[in-house]
Order: C-alpha cells, then sequence, then structure tokens
C-alpha cells in the first residue's frame, strides 16, 4: 500500500549487500527470503540504472499485485551482491500480477540479471502489460539471460485507468485486469486502499 514516485534508483531493494558482522542469524545463508512487496504503486521508477524492485540474493520473495507506471531502466534487476560461499544464488522468485505500463524507449531490458544468481527459477506471469509507444501487435517483454518466459499475461491491454493524467491508476470495470491473477500461496494481503481482492485476483495494486 505504499507509494514510489520519480525515485531514481531501486525503489525497493529486497536484499542487499549486508556486512557478514551484521547477519541475524550470524550464518544466515542469504541476504533475504520471503519477502513480500504486494500491492504498491510505482511511478516514473529507475532514471538512474534503477529499476521499481531489485532481487539482490534474495530467495523466494514476491513481487504481486502492484502497478508499475513509466519504469525507466529496467522493471526489475536479479542480482547477487553478496558473493560468499556460504550464499544461496538469488532464486525462486515471484514476479505476478503486476500491471505494468510503460514506453519501451525507457526500457533497456526488462529484466536486468546480475552474475552469481539463478533466472531460471523465477516466475513471471499473469501480468497485464501495456506499451504505450506500440501498436497492437506488441508481443509483449523479451526476457534474456536465463529468465523463463511470461506465462499467462495480459499483452498489450490498456488497463482503463481512472484518471491516469490525475495519478488515478485505479482500473475501472471492464478493464482487462480484472480476476486474471493466481493464488500466491499465501493469505492474500489487501489492494492499495486496504480492500480484499476477489478470487481469482485482479492484477495491480
Amino acid at each position: 500500500g505504499n507509494l514510489f514516485s520519480d525515485i531514481p534508483g531501486r525503489a525497493v531493494n529486497a536484499g542487499g549487500s549486508t556486512g557478514l558482522p551484521f547477519f541475524r542469524p550470524i550464518d544466515a545463508p542469504h541476504e533475504a527470503a520471503r519477502i513480500r512487496v504486494v500491492a504498491n504503486v510505482f511511478v516514473r521508477v529507475g532514471a538512474d540504472s534503477g529499476a521499481p524492485v531489485a532481487y539482490v540474493g534474495c530467495d523466494a520473495c514476491v513481487v504481486a499485485n502492484n502497478t508499475i507506471i513509466e519504469p525507466r531502466t529496467w522493471v526489475a534487476r536479479i542480482l547477487q551482491e553478496s558473493t560468499d560461499a556460504r550464499f544461496v544464488p538469488s532464486r525462486d522468485g515471484l514476479f505476478v500480477n503486476n500491471i505494468v505500463v510503460l514506453s519501451t524507449a525507457d526500457i533497456r531490458t526488462y529484466v536486468n540479471v546480475g552474475p552469481g544468481t539463478a533466472p531460471g527459477t523465477f516466475t513471471f506471469a499473469n501480468n497485464l502489460w501495456f506499451a504505450t509507444d506500440q501498436g497492437a501487435g506488441w508481443g509483449g517483454p523479451t526476457y534474456t539471460d536465463g529468465v523463463p518466459a511470461e506465462m499467462s499475461s495480459a499483452i498489450q491491454m490498456d488497463p482503463l485507468f481512472a484518471d491516469p493524467a490525475g495519478a488515478n491508476y485505479h482500473p475501472m470495470p471492464g478493464s482487462p485486469a480484472g480476476g486474471i491473477g493466481r493464488a500466491l500461496g499465501f493469505a492474500q494481503p489487501p489492494d492499495y486502499d486496504g480492500r480484499c481482492y476477489g478470487e481469482p485476483p485482479s492484477a495491480g495494486a
């Protein structure tokens, strides 16, 4: 239920590069585990080689039901910044049930993958993608570096926001975001306004 607006770097850094003496427990095998980034709105994030969210040494972290507007550089990053032998690679992440409205001209690649990670274990699915600078035939995001293809997603569909010029990103009735989401495998947190999602959930915050 947070708004992240005009942040030049990483809006949410799930994990990181903690100094070894500062881990709790001291022998933790990952930077972060099971972090859930749910029902947030990201607007124009990442102009300075950033992204709305970065999975950084992150084990089984979830980015779900967010609304991402005009991301810059990348939509997400998969990184490994703590490289001691005990650390598992950044792995098993979910990027699901999100709405992404972007200009492809602003994107270097959709997902930036760093060395020492396990991008093939990530899932990108049940998202709605709309490229404002592309026509009806746009095929959606393309992933490289071992990231699996998008699954069960709505591609090049206008989410029909109530008033995007006025920063009202609530989908109107009849939006293609309605009911396209998947269950998260844990109790679904409330939406951006504190209301319950349906079953199945809609995409977006």
